[in-house]
């Protein structure tokens, strides 16, 4: 819930949330003694947890700049977010535990919440390092999935452009959209399946219902993260992607940092669906060895391949579509992208255009 209300909120201001747990001293038990104290521009709010207290502080932050309300939006409260929710689900669920009742809905959405924060920090992890190490292969393909062309010849224009810098265009907004893009499909995953599973009406569907529910709040996140992609893939595919994309801004509007959000959308669905259905399938089917590190990593290794693999075919014409409408210098709707792209390159430039340098 904490994450969906500070979504909802614009790029002007980021709302940002600590939670800190204490057991409250035997001696003020019952005693109906209020320890006072004054804090600038914090509210303060006690809510009884098995026999302690939490206490929550809510903190609002103003921040101007682009990047850093996105920042505080997205990363700061669900890095703080899971060090609060791992400790009050620590005291509320050993309490339950002990008197065996079931479980409320606040105990579960805790539950979820933390498993979906602690696997989406490893999503995170992983995402900022592939920015890192593979920018220079997203740029090449995204400039794929607008002009087309093989990746060789890609490569050798890009290069002649700007060197290895043009490679590296809208690297900040990559840094800050890869961590996030993973992090919400990491933590959808995880949390999603909890969730379901933490109701006696859900917890046996079928795991490809589950990964559908899943699959659905991995790409609503996505749509979040559109402005953050106008940037970066215009400044990968244009020369003058920056001023050319700031020029449209001005002629028609802020509207056009969400262009290709329907195609995203469906290539989220469609990309995270196969992923994690092929993942899950794989995790039941293949044995895991927990004596060898080596066999675990190859086991693990294979399993992420094949599961790219999969996603990657699946999903790549949504995001060639995406791409050119996206960077397109005139208003053009989904058909005409694609009559555009098929008049080029026919229907294997829809299906395959970047799709070899995708799977690499």
């Amino acid at each position: 819930a904490l994450l969906l209300v500070t979504m909802s909120g614009n790029f002007a201001g980021a709302i940002h949330v600590r939670h800190s747990a204490f057991m409250a001293p035997p001696a003020l038990k019952g005693s109906g003694t209020e320890a006072k104290q004054v804090v600038c521009n914090l509210k303060r709010e006690e809510v009884e947890v098995g026999d302690g207290l939490v206490e929550r502080k809510v903190e609002v932050l103003t921040r101007r700049r682009l990047l850093g309300a996105a920042a505080g939006i997205f990363l700061l409260p669900a890095l703080d977010l899971f060090f609060g929710a791992k400790a009050a689900h620590a005291a509320s669920g050993s309490a339950k535990a002990e008197r065996g009742k079931p479980a409320d809905l606040g105990e579960v959405l805790k539950k979820a919440a933390t498993r979906a924060i602690g696997g989406g920090r490893s999503g995170a992890a992983a995402g900022v390092l592939q920015v890192l190490s593979l920018m220079w292969l997203r740029t090449t393909m995204n400039y794929q999935y607008r002009y087309g062309g093989s990746m060789s010849e890609v490569m050798n224009k890009l290069y002649k452009e700007g060197g290895v810098g043009r490679f590296y265009r809208g690297v900040g907004f990559a840094l800050l959209q890869q961590p996030l893009s993973r992090f919400g499909d990491t933590a959808a995953n995880a949390g999603m399946v909890v969730l379901l599973e933490s109701f006696d009406s859900t917890r046996d569907l079928p795991p490809f219902v589950k990964t559908v529910c899943a699959s659905a709040a991995a790409a609503l996140w996505r749509i979040w993260l559109m402005p953050i992609d106008s940037f970066k893939t215009n400044m990968q595919v244009e020369e003058e992607g920056f001023q050319k994309l700031l020029a449209k801004i001005r002629t028609r509007g802020v509207g056009v940092l969400f262009e290709g959000s329907a195609a995203t959308l469906g290539s989220s669905f469609v990309g995270h669906y196969p992923w994690f259905a092929t993942f899950n399938t794989l995790q039941s089917m293949i044995p895991q060895s927990n004596d060898n590190l080596a066999v675990k990593l190859v086991r693990n290794a294979w399993i992420g391949l094949c599961a790219s693999a999969v996603s990657d075919c699946c999903s790549n014409s949504l995001r060639v579509i995406k791409t050119t409408k996206q960077t397109s210098p005139q208003r053009i709707t989904y058909l005409e992208a694609v009559q555009n792209i098929v008049q080029e390159d026919g229907i294997r430039g829809l299906l395959g255009r970047g799709l070899r340098t995708r799977l690499i």
